[in-house]
């Protein structure tokens, strides 16, 4: 294969990007915000939607918030601020994605004046102010290269703690159907964590950093961690991310041979299925979790259904909506569980958890934000290989967004890296040092 075109010195070493205080100090601060649950594969199935009457037990939990997630984020904002305070990068507003930026917040402030829930809705925007604050804070201490490193140790810390979990309580058994890599927290949100592990190793290594052994070994450590979590969307907007990427640091040729080798490998796979070729296609679509998987597939494991109740809800506030992030307030839940098998926690569409939430207005102003926030991206991905990494992270993201809502909304190494590319995207200039210093 061909050198990447990168236009970054091959001499690189990712150790001169190390901020060990940051490391740590994110580290324990995602550890309790987000917050890491060692025993998920144990309890969270059993404790959660198993036991009689536990729907609502869980439920309440969620309504009363979690005192580690307080502190957690209580500690984000401090660290923000103090990034803030000795920041090396100026932060200022030069176009109308920071206005936008602007706009967004004070719309999902002012919506608790309007929320029938404002207990929940606060504690909801206190979450957004905390992720914004701190994500500010970095922006202005980290140059990219220094992020990515970061996210990069981060998220395989996480996936290491992860599987220590697993093994530990007995539970890591990939080769059985109903098995799911968790590990202290939801599949789902572990694909999303080794989807970040994926992205920041290969972007990193497609523009020459070093050691280029370990980050190849991280790159398919974040690829197998999704595989094993049996998440079809993150593995989806994981390789769509790698791809974009791709697009700005590889060359044509090198692109193209790795099309004709998956190409290859997927006709040697079919050979082996000559009697009935859609075997590896129906594999690939269940990922591994059986027969039920398969059939949940049409409806988007009944997201399809979900979705239709949310427009009968937004229909009754169409413009304002019920407050930011408002899903969990009780009259929309005892409107679902009247009407679903199912007890859901969020729309699993991150716009229409935006459409139900803010309204019609809402809605427009974060669509605007994505939209200028990926323009901007593709901007700098083109004067600059390692700034693709943010264009394909937005792009991933976007896709993500389709069918989950947390991924914007709650905290975690993901969603905190997207708030830092769109701060940096919004608040700095596009001509500033960090950009002619390697990102």
């Amino acid at each position: 294969m061909n050198t990447p075109r990168t236009g970054t010195p091959s001499s690189m070493h990712i150790r001169d990007h190390l901020d060990l205080f940051s490391i740590v100090a994110l580290g324990v601060i995602f550890y309790l915000a987000t917050p890491y649950w060692f025993s998920w594969t144990r309890d969270y199935y059993n404790v959660a939607f198993h036991l009689d009457g536990a729907q609502f037990d869980y439920m309440k939990a969620v309504l009363e918030g979690s005192i580690y997630r307080r502190v957690g984020l209580l500690c984000l904002a401090l660290y923000g601020v103090d990034c803030l305070i000795r920041g090396h990068y100026r932060l200022r507003m030069r176009d109308w994605l920071g206005h936008l930026c602007i706009l967004f917040m004070v719309w999902a402030t002012a919506s608790l004046l309007w929320s029938e829930s404002s207990g929940l809705v606060l504690r909801k925007i206190i979450i957004l102010w905390c992720l914004a604050i701190g994500a500010f804070g970095v922006a202005t201490r980290m140059n990219l290269t220094r992020l990515l490193t970061t996210m990069l140790i981060l998220s395989a810390g996480t996936m290491l703690l992860s599987l220590a979990a697993e093994l530990y309580y007995g539970n890591f058994d990939p080769f059985t159907s109903s098995h799911r890599f968790a590990g202290v927290m939801h599949p789902v949100i572990q694909g999303w964590n080794c989807g970040l592990l994926l992205l920041t190793a290969f972007a990193l290594l497609s523009c020459g950093y070093r050691p280029r052994r370990w980050l190849i070994l991280l790159a398919l450590c974040g690829l197998a961690g999704i595989l094993l979590t049996k998440s079809r969307w993150p593995l989806a907007t994981g390789l769509i991310g790698v791809f974009t990427i791709s697009h700005f640091t590889w060359s044509l040729r090198s692109r193209a041979a790795v099309v004709l080798w998956l190409a290859a490998a997927g006709c040697v796979v079919l050979l082996f299925y000559f009697n009935d070729p859609s075997v590896p296609f129906r594999k690939a679509l269940s990922m591994g979790r059986g027969d039920e998987a398969l059939l949940g597939a049409g409806t988007l494991s009944g997201r399809t259904h979900l979705w239709s109740l949310v427009i009968n809800l937004w229909q009754d506030k169409p413009f304002l909506g019920y407050g930011y992030n408002a899903f969990q307030i009780p009259s929309i839940i005892n409107y679902l569980n009247a009407r679903m098998s199912w007890l859901p926690t969020n729309c699993h569409s991150a716009y229409l958890q935006m459409l139900l939430g803010l309204g019609a207005v809402g809605l427009i102003v974060f669509l605007g934000i994505f939209l200028l926030a990926v323009r901007k991206a593709l901007y700098l991905a083109r004067r600059h290989p390692l700034e693709s990494f943010s264009f394909g992270l937005l792009v991933s993201l976007v896709a993500n967004m389709l069918i989950e809502a947390p991924v914007i909304t709650d905290p975690s190494l993901m969603t905190f890296t997207a708030y830092v590319i769109i701060i940096r995207l919004a608040f700095l200039s596009d001509s500033t040092d960090e950009i002619r210093s390697g990102a």
